[in-house]
């Protein structure tokens, strides 16, 4: 009997060959998640650097347009035959200088008008909002029925104002107190003011560091060096008192503030 040959046997591969490809395939999937990964991250941060540029972008143009708004002009320079003011936009300033801006005078045969006789101050609704009207031929007398004082109001003022009223046969006057009242200084043309809700009050002391208030009748007619108005007819009569009114029906702090601006800015030509 022939012997039968005999089949090689089969060779298996290490073990160390086998855990060294599984640790290389696992490592290959390990890269290829990471750098997905990475690509996805890139791209979430790509967008978010986007929309923040694009955010910041619209928030640039939304403060352009503020700026824009601010920057836009509230006030123009109004100028007239003898004066020039700051006016809010749309506000308006008529300058008299005929017989329709005096208060009071007296009739003269063939009278005519030079200078400035009134000042008119209108707001963007063309409301009447300050007047200023010359007066002339009107007298009267020293006595104060009521005089208004703030808190630098001085003593000896009041005093004095007494004693006018007892010289010509009145009685002590009325005192407003108004110490403790909000007010707004006012330079118009000169002459200083008090503003107080939509009440003026001027100053006839000479005393810059007090404040003497108009009564009688000077709480009503103001005298301003800075302008003056002529009456011609008979005889001639050049005069510069006038009275001076904030509109009893303007009570807005809004409007009046613009007007205490608008009363500072004006200036004589």
């Amino acid at each position: 009997m022939e012997p039968q040959p005999q089949e090689a046997p089969k060779k298996s591969l290490p073990k160390n060959y086998i855990l060294i490809a599984i640790a290389l395939i696992t490592l290959v999937v390990c890269l290829g998640v990471l750098v997905i990964y990475l690509l996805f991250t890139n791209t979430n941060v790509l967008n978010t650097n986007s929309n923040n540029n694009n955010s910041d972008n619209d928030q640039l143009e939304d403060n352009d347009t503020v700026l824009s708004f601010a920057e836009e002009d509230t006030t123009y320079e109004w100028s007239g035959n003898a004066l020039s003011a700051t006016l809010p936009t749309d506000w308006t300033v008529v300058e008299y200088t005929t017989v329709e801006g005096m208060e009071m005078y007296a009739e003269q045969e063939n009278m005519s008008f030079d200078g400035i006789t009134g000042i008119e101050v209108y707001n963007e609704s063309d409301a009447l909002i300050f007047s200023v009207k010359g007066v002339s031929g009107i007298g009267g007398t020293g006595a104060c029925s009521e005089l208004s004082v703030f808190s630098d109001t001085p003593d000896s003022y009041i005093q004095s104002v007494t004693e006018e009223n007892a010289y010509v046969g009145e009685a002590a006057p009325t005192i407003i107190d108004l110490s403790n009242s909000e007010y707004s200084d006012i330079s118009f043309l000169g002459r200083t003011f008090r503003r107080v809700g939509n009440e003026m009050y001027v100053d006839v002391g000479s005393n810059a560091q007090t404040f003497e208030t108009g009564c009688g009748i000077s709480a009503n007619f103001v005298i301003i060096n800075q302008i003056a108005f002529s009456i011609m007819g008979e005889f001639t009569v050049t005069g510069n008192s006038y009275t001076f009114e904030i509109e009893s029906n303007i009570v807005d702090e809004e409007t009046l503030t613009k007007l205490d601006d608008v009363l500072n800015s004006f200036v004589a030509n």
